[in-house]
């Protein structure tokens, strides 16, 4: 394949120039077609967000109270039992 000459090369890029115009020009008419026809869609239902960082906080604060005082009651139990245990033998 021999090499194009600069007349070659002038016409393919003239064409390219050419089909790129033609489609510009037909481009902006087929869209707003397209944007007319196109139905609107539904909008997406706010998802329910979780609860809040102070709530959160407060829950693990009464968590960790809770297990404070099960220690203590478990601590009483056992205590209670060590004496009773001695006294027994």
């Amino acid at each position: 394949m021999d090499k194009p000459t600069p007349d070659d090369r002038f016409k393919f890029v003239d064409q390219l120039v050419e089909a790129d115009f033609s489609f510009q020009l037909e481009e902006p008419a087929s869209r707003s077609k397209e944007t007319r026809s196109l139905p609107e869609l539904p909008k997406v239902p706010k998802e329910v967000s979780g609860p809040k960082a102070s709530e959160l906080k407060a829950k693990a604060e009464a968590e960790q109270h809770a297990l404070r005082r099960l220690r203590m009651c478990l601590r009483d139990v056992c205590n209670r039992y060590a004496s009773f245990s001695t006294l027994k033998c």
